[in-house]
Formats: C-alpha cells, sequence, structure tokens
C-alpha cells in the first residue's frame, strides 16, 4: 500500500523521480515517509536516502521522523532547501540532470563491438579507467551481479557499461584508442536492451555540464529533464 501511495505521488513528475519510482518498482527501496506533498525512501542499493517534496517544510517534516543518514539524493530546489535545514553542513556533489527511455521498443544494436558479460579478470582494467568509483568490492560486486557488459573491438577489450547499484545506467568508458567508432552508443543500447528484458525503465544520472553526455542519452531516446533536479547531497569529507 505505501508503495502504491508513493508511486502515485512521484508520478506527477516522472522524468524528475524516475530513480525512485524504478527502485520501489524493482524492490530495491523502502518507504519511510509519504504524504500528499512528499515522499522519502531508503535506496537498499546504496543506503541513500531519496527526498522528494513540493516545500521544503514538507521534506523537513519526513526528514526529521528518519533514521540517522549519510547519503542523501535530493529532488529539487525544495528537496536541497529541506536537506540544508537539517544538516547545514551538508555540501552538494554535481548536480546531475536524469533521463529515462519511454518507449519499451529494443534498440537495433549495430556490430560495431561484440558486447558479453565483463570477465572478472579483467578488474584492474576497470580500476585504470573509470574514476567515479575507486573501491574495487564495488566493482567486483557490479560483476558478479551481471550487471557490468565488457565491449570488444576486433577482440580487444575496448570499454565497458553498468547498472550501479542503485539502479542507474551508467559507468560507461571507451578506452581511448577505440574512441569515435560509436562503441559508447551500441553499449548503452545493448545495456538498454538488457534493462528493458528486465521489465525495468532504463534510468541514468548525468552531470548538469557533460554536454556530450546529454546530446548520447537524447539521441537513444531518453527524456531528459531541462533543469538539474537531482543532488547527491553528502556531510563534508576531511
Amino acid at each position: 500500500m505505501m508503495n502504491n501511495i508513493a508511486i502515485s505521488y512521484l508520478s506527477h513528475n516522472v522524468a524528475q523521480h524516475i530513480d525512485m519510482i524504478e527502485a520501489l518498482r524493482r524492490g530495491n527501496a523502502e518507504v519511510l515517509g509519504v504524504t500528499g506533498t512528499a515522499c522519502l525512501l531508503r535506496n537498499r542499493g546504496n543506503y541513500a536516502l531519496q527526498l522528494a517534496c513540493d516545500t521544503a517544510a514538507d521534506g523537513v517534516k519526513l526528514l526529521q521522523n528518519a533514521p540517522a543518514f549519510g547519503l542523501v539524493v535530493a529532488h529539487g530546489d525544495a528537496a536541497v532547501c529541506a536537506v540544508k535545514t537539517l544538516r547545514p553542513d551538508y555540501d552538494c556533489r554535481r548536480p546531475c540532470h536524469q533521463g529515462y527511455y519511454p518507449s519499451k521498443e529494443r534498440h537495433a544494436v549495430p556490430p560495431t563491438c561484440t558486447i558479453a558479460p565483463y570477465p572478472i579478470d579483467r578488474l584492474d582494467d576497470v580500476l585504470a579507467h573509470y574514476d567515479n568509483v575507486r573501491d574495487p568490492r564495488y566493482i567486483i560486486d557490479r560483476i558478479e551481479k551481471g550487471d557490468l557488459f565488457a565491449g570488444y573491438h576486433e577482440g580487444q577489450l575496448c570499454g565497458f557499461i553498468g547498472f550501479h547499484s542503485d539502479g542507474s545506467m551508467g559507468m560507461l568508458e571507451v578506452f581511448l584508442a577505440f574512441r569515435r567508432l560509436h562503441i559508447g552508443f551500441a553499449l548503452e543500447q545493448n545495456l538498454i536492451n538488457v534493462a528493458l528484458d528486465r521489465g525495468w525503465t532504463p534510468y541514468c544520472h548525468i552531470y548538469a555540464d557533460n554536454l556530450p553526455s546529454i546530446r548520447l542519452q537524447e539521441k537513444l531516446g531518453l527524456i531528459v529533464t531541462p533543469d538539474c533536479p537531482v543532488a547527491w547531497m553528502h556531510a563534508p569529507r576531511e
């Protein structure tokens, strides 16, 4: 029942809340609180709180009743204000757009590269090329869960892509020697198909200043939010 109420509220703005909606649909989140004007989830994939609210006061009410928290993914200015009200020291990582694929139509992936589950014995290649995550345990978890995929061009490993633990598409990297061959396009086309095969709505987070990635998502048929509604907020790092 709580899930249905939460999805009903979040569905008033699917583009802004697709990560929260999908977390609930995939059984990857629990509802910590929901009203007609706000929703607070805990994502089981990365243990972050996810907050959406109509006003900062609505968000504060839910956060005040939440257990101790670290990372908060705030959706929109009101949610950011709510977090800052209770945690003035919280910083915001680079703001993100969200993009989601609204169709059920699979992509016809061109033979630009061969795509297969990522091999665990090439873990070092991920760590050498992917800067956003430095913990090898996280990458190993993605590989073991079948959520990371490798691209091969003429038999050589040329890049990778996968699903993050929160359910979003990401980790897209094409090695320098293989760029401008449309390999990144093919890798994401394939990942969209994998998500559809699993019954998911494919979605991703895109840094607001990453214009090439925004153009790539739009070319792939994703709807990208016109503003920057998602802020990853956390305590200052020492």
